[in-house]
């Protein structure tokens, strides 16, 4: 284990932040009977995964 400076120390908040985050992934995983995908992942950690687009598709949307 190494050793941090204060400013690099997580707070109280943050800490309780992170714990919250690993328990809701960990009721994800286990309500699930495989391996969670990345786009079940981010929604277990309250993110909005952004639709990804196939490489070279704007520029098949920008000449329609």
């Amino acid at each position: 284990m190494t050793s941090t400076g204060p400013e690099e120390e997580l707070n109280d908040a943050a800490l309780l932040e992170e714990i919250d985050l690993l328990a809701d992934l960990v009721v994800a995983a286990g309500s699930a009977d495989r391996p969670l995908t990345d786009p079940e992942v981010d929604l277990a950690l309250g993110l909005h995964p952004q639709p990804v687009r196939p490489p070279g598709a704007e520029d098949v949307a920008a000449a329609s």
